[in-house]
């Protein structure tokens, strides 16, 4: 398979990018040369993963840098290549990318706990769906016999419209809610470099991201001045390795005004935490202890939010839409009921 063909796969799924790194950081950590390790290793991978590596190797085997041999290929996605560099900056490469392994894992384990969050209320909305359709087609004539001259007319003639246009949009929502389905689980399964993507919209999705990110950043900036890289090369490096789009723009206007020689400023997209760390980088030696300090505190609110979002999120959707299934069958049942009682009440001719 050429290098072409394999890049019409596309970027990597996110599961296999994890695997294809953890043997890259294996080796790494091991101190195998790399064009001899993952000639080897890509022996033993499934599928797609196999040439990879097999080219991978053939790249490194032929003088290519690494970060120059994974910046060729498409199907690496660009935070993936802005690690590569980061960590051979840092010359701390294997905790790099087992940085970006953990952070990855722990996107992908709540990726599953959101869909399984999601299966109990869309099975629920199916089956409310179903037995609606039922309503509609066994319940309701016999309802309407009794009270259709009840019916406020725009009422009867939109129920008229739904019935006998039912054979077109009775499948509708089923497929379109199989297709959504099965869109989101491909698209989950994608490494995204913007905020958010496909969770985005859920409650708490947004800031257990943010918080990953910044985590990811300080770590990274901490590696790269410990290695005395400079602070304005760093910032971008560490910037581009978290993948957070806010901490790029901000990260390259930080960086030029250092350059100029100015205070450090445009600090708007960093948290004050991290705005102040940078801003006080003249505490030499205690900055990047301090950094990994801020990390850990940016890591342990992501596992609160990510806790937050296994233990609550299916509670919420089970009662919302559980709630609302039932409000729209106690509508459906109860109103017809009322118009009858108050029929047999005021007859219309009166007694």
């Amino acid at each position: 398979m050429s290098h072409q063909e394999s890049a019409r796969g596309g970027v990597l799924p996110i599961d296999q990018l994890v695997a294809l790194n953890d043997e890259i950081a294996a080796l790494v950590r091991a101190g195998v040369p790399l064009e001899r390790g993952l000639a080897a290793v890509a022996e033993e991978m499934p599928g797609r993963l196999r040439d990879i590596g097999r080219q991978l190797a053939e790249q490194l085997a032929a003088g290519t840098p690494l970060p120059q041999a994974i910046a060729a290929r498409h199907e690496f996605p660009p935070i993936y290549r802005a690690v590569i560099e980061a960590g051979l900056k840092s010359g701390r490469l294997p905790v790099a990318l087992e940085s970006l392994a953990y952070s990855a894992r722990r996107m992908i384990e709540l990726q599953r706990s959101v869909a399984l969050a999601l299966f109990y209320p869309l099975m629920i909305l199916l089956l409310a769906y179903a037995l609606f359709v039922g309503y509609l087609l066994v319940v309701w004539p016999a309802f309407a016999e009794l009270i259709d001259e009840s019916l406020p007319p725009l009422l009867d003639s939109s129920i008229d419209w739904v019935l006998s246009h039912i054979a077109l949009w009775g499948p509708i929502i089923p497929v379109l809610l199989l297709l959504g389905a099965i869109l989101w689980w491909y698209a989950s399964r994608r490494p995204r470099d913007s905020a958010n993507g496909r969770l985005g919209w859920m409650p708490r999705i947004g800031s257990y991201r943010r918080n990953q990110r910044l985590a990811a950043f300080a770590e990274m900036l901490a590696l790269l001045v410990e290695q005395q890289v400079a602070l304005p090369e760093a910032v971008r490096l560490a910037a581009d390795a978290s993948g957070d789009a806010n901490l790029e723009r901000g990260s390259r206007q930080l960086a030029a005004s250092i350059e100029a020689g100015a205070a450090p400023a445009n600090l708007e997209a960093f948290p004050p935490l991290l705005g102040w760390l940078i801003s006080s980088a003249a505490q030499g030696g205690r900055l990047p202890i301090v950094l990994r300090q801020a990390a850990e505190i940016y890591r342990r609110r992501a596992l609160r939010q990510a806790d937050w979002i296994r233990l609550y999120l299916p509670t919420i959707l089970l009662v919302t839409i559980g709630g609302l299934a039932v409000l729209l069958y106690s509508l459906a049942l109860f109103l017809p009921w009322a118009w009858i009682l108050r029929d047999l009440a005021n007859p219309p001719g009166g007694i």
